[in-house]
């Protein structure tokens, strides 16, 4: 809701398949799973839209992991991704990180193997998220995925939430974004607060 409202402040319109803690309407046949019906819905408005993503927050087994990932389509060339790694450059200066792993990748659907997209690399194997996946197959629509954080580790818990850094990480995102659809980004929260 934050990024909603920091996006209008710009004069952008803005369509959320989500305003609340639900798995919201989506679309497509009933029988779909709830996640590739809001990767139909993704897709479905995003053939219309500059820029479609989804804001996650991790949980996992590891409790040592900590921080953000983003997670891309395979197919996706390092042009097609200048403005996330404007964001990984952003987030690298806000994100305390102290384990390392992939943070920037592709997934393949069939062997679950993780691939690094930092070096730009294409990959052409069917995408793991429904959400990546989908919006493109479906409707030739780039959708990225943020896990801003991993609420399974209380320390970035701690950081993200409880210390208000989601504000800078949700900055981070907006003023690329806004930057690349020559929009004068404007630093200016209060009325989103």
């Amino acid at each position: 809701m934050y990024e909603k409202c920091r996006y209008e402040s710009h004069g952008l319109k803005v369509y959320m398949t989500r305003t609340s803690d639900t798995y919201g309407n989506g679309l497509g046949d009933e029988s779909l799973l709830r996640l590739q019906r809001r990767a139909y819905e993704m897709g479905y408005y995003g053939v219309v839209s500059k820029i479609v993503y989804s804001n996650h927050h991790n949980a996992g087994g590891n409790s040592n992991y900590m921080g953000y990932e983003i997670l891309l389509p395979g197919y996706l060339t390092l042009d097609e991704l200048t403005n996330e790694l404007n964001i990984v450059s952003k987030f690298n200066n806000i994100y305390p990180l102290k384990e390392s792993h992939v943070r920037f990748y592709a997934r393949d659907y069939d062997t679950e193997r993780i691939y690094s997209k930092l070096d730009g690399s294409v990959y052409t194997f069917k995408d793991n998220y429904a959400v990546n996946r989908i919006p493109y197959k479906l409707f030739n629509v780039k959708s990225i995925i943020f896990e801003n954080s991993y609420l399974s580790n209380k320390d970035d818990f701690n950081w993200y939430w409880k210390d208000k850094n989601w504000i800078k990480v949700s900055e981070a995102k907006i003023e690329v974004y806004v930057n690349s659809l020559g929009v004068t980004y404007n630093s200016d929260n209060s009325s989103c607060l």
